[in-house]
């Protein structure tokens, strides 16, 4: 049987990944840095289970040497699987281990940092998957997040993160302790007549001009049938008969 998730590059094989491929991670992969006024030169994704992120971005930005830092080994070996399987390999390093610790001497600094940080709420049925996600929530808090992307972001670069909207105020307060300041947020919504799910935001070290750059984006008009917007932001990934069903 078939486990891997088909892009139109590339396949992803998640199934020892703490954290499964989802629509977090494929607007994350699609959208962050596309605001960037240069392309960058390294990117680092925090937390990179599987891979999916970091690979979105190296098709996107194929100039940019990406790395992808997980704690959890089995979705390091995921991803590693999944670099082999990449069209363009060479440009992407998949690394275990603990983003508290961890430190490279080839990139000391990054252009874009990225993160699909894990999290758990009551919605997540599998006791199994629960305790997975719960362990992992623990060893990646919002403050550890943004302390060590501040740490190692370059002077002009930015950090982009996606979130649940009920945990907005924590990661936002723990990215201004940090040091970080907002620029762009996106709310997510499932369907125009749903409440916001998630925000994308975009975090810099350098001070802005005006108000912060506010929109929305809006998945599903019914199940299954995607919005124009959406379709046209995962045109360049997901399968024509997956956005066209």
């Amino acid at each position: 049987m078939d486990k891997k998730f088909h892009l139109k590059q590339f396949s992803i094989a998640h199934h020892r990944s703490a954290m499964k491929v989802g629509t977090d991670a494929l607007i994350l992969g699609a959208v962050a840095g596309s605001t960037m006024q240069f392309e960058p030169d390294t990117i680092l994704d925090i937390g990179t289970g599987c891979g999916i992120v970091a690979l979105m971005l190296s098709q996107r930005f194929g100039s940019s040497n990406v790395v992808g830092v997980d704690i959890h080994e089995e979705s390091i070996a995921d991803a590693e699987e999944n670099r082999k399987g990449f069209p363009y390999p060479d440009k992407l390093q998949f690394v275990h281990a603990d983003i508290e610790h961890f430190s490279s001497e080839r990139f000391p600094l990054y252009d874009l940092i990225v993160s699909n940080p894990p999290y758990f709420t009551a919605t997540h049925s599998s006791p199994s998957e629960l305790k997975t996600l719960a362990k992992h929530a623990i060893t990646l808090p919002a403050i550890t997040l943004f302390r060590r992307a501040k740490q190692m972001l370059s002077r002009h670069g930015e950090v982009a993160i996606i979130y649940p909207a009920s945990m907005a105020q924590e990661y936002e307060a723990a990215a201004q302790e940090c040091g970080l300041i907002l620029h762009r947020r996106v709310a997510i919504r499932g369907r125009q007549d749903l409440p916001v799910k998630r925000f994308l935001s975009t975090w810099k070290m350098e001070e802005r001009e005006g108000l912060i750059e506010e929109s929305e984006l809006v998945i599903e008009v019914e199940r299954h049938r995607y919005t124009a917007e959406y379709k046209a932001l995962m045109m360049p990934f997901m399968p024509d008969s997956v956005l066209n069903k």
